[in-house]
């Protein structure tokens, strides 16, 4: 049977660099406790405050970064803050309480590779998100406080679209440090997270 020359695609050579990370972040205490439908409402309210507190300056960032990289029509539809906020509010968090959460920090994203393999992390953890809520069921059977892990109807248009995207980025020859932005957000997200645990 004759060999395949394909080379893999962007998207499967960013699964196969991110894979051991994407495996620790599914059992994490957070998203395990979740699945297993032992998460606690407190728990619940803590995790999603931690969310803010990772993705709220993330995508400030990714939205000044495709404003600086000529992005701004890939970002389009893709604001998932605003309804974490909601969320937090439904469980009983007060603005006041919002604007006082720790916030992530992060170096400015001045590379369109960078940019690409950073949008990948978060875009991908939208689609997971979609799995996690199902889970909810139990703790908030009237589906308020879900919205960000429930995610929206468009989303799944929005995933294709970036990652044709991501495969004409791959192709100008930034797929190093294109691989590197999403090893570094993913190792990001799992300090900051790991951080929530031990405080």
């Amino acid at each position: 049977m004759p060999q395949s020359n394909a080379c893999p695609s962007v998207r499967d050579s960013l699964r196969a660099k991110t894979a051991a990370a994407h495996t620790r972040l599914h059992t994490h205490p957070f998203f395990a406790a979740l699945l297993h439908g032992s998460l606690t409402r407190e728990t619940y309210t803590a995790m999603l405050s931690r969310l803010l507190g990772f993705h709220g300056p993330l995508e400030k960032e990714l939205f000044s970064a495709a404003r600086r990289l000529g992005l701004e029509s890939i970002m389009q539809g893709r604001r998932r803050v605003p309804d974490l906020e909601l969320d937090l509010q439904d469980l009983g968090v007060s603005q006041s309480q919002l604007d006082a959460f720790p916030q992530a920090r992060f170096q400015p994203i001045v590379t369109k590779d960078k940019f690409f393999g950073t949008l990948y992390v978060r875009e991908g953890s939208t689609l997971g998100g979609t799995v996690l809520a199902r889970s909810l069921d139990r703790l908030l059977p009237n589906h308020r406080g879900r919205r960000f892990l429930s995610g929206h109807q468009q989303d799944s248009k929005l995933w294709r679209k970036f990652l044709e995207e991501l495969e004409l980025a791959g192709t100008t020859g930034i797929l190093p440090v294109l691989l590197e932005g999403a090893e570094e957000t993913f190792a990001a997200m799992e300090a900051w997270l790991n951080g929530a645990c031990s405080a």
